[in-house]
């Protein structure tokens, strides 16, 4: 994961997305719920980069023995927000939906990182 691909991509906006209770880095300034949305980019940026925080960007699949076997997009921040919608049971998640942009800057930024990772380029 590299800044220049979190900011090219759009992802120093995901904070910024709209709820029915405010702006994601409302809640999400500290990593509440395991997601660290807040209005400072860089901090948001290297917390997304560590556990718990990255599940919400990727995912480790395994084969049918249990080994590791690739990663994959984890969708929870286009996800979650579709959820929100048929939340019919209390306490619900504040009700969204990521812009088509955001959506955009929330697949790509994965598939830039992946393909970095891919080739043996991430760094430490």
């Amino acid at each position: 994961m590299q800044w220049k691909d979190w900011e090219s991509t759009g992802m120093v906006n995901l904070p910024d997305q709209p709820t029915a209770s405010g702006a994601c880095k409302t809640c999400h300034f500290a990593g509440m719920g395991g997601n660290w949305l807040s209005g400072d980019a860089a901090a948001t940026f290297e917390k997304n980069r560590l556990f718990p925080y990255i599940l919400k960007i990727a995912v480790g699949t395994v084969d049918e023995t249990g080994a590791f076997k690739d990663l994959v997009p984890a969708r929870r921040h286009i996800d979650k927000g579709k959820e929100s919608q048929m939340c019919d049971q209390e306490p619900c998640h504040p009700t969204f939906l990521l812009t088509p942009e955001m959506e955009t800057a929330v697949e790509n930024f994965f598939l830039l990182s992946y393909a970095r990772w891919k080739q043996g380029l991430c760094e430490p």
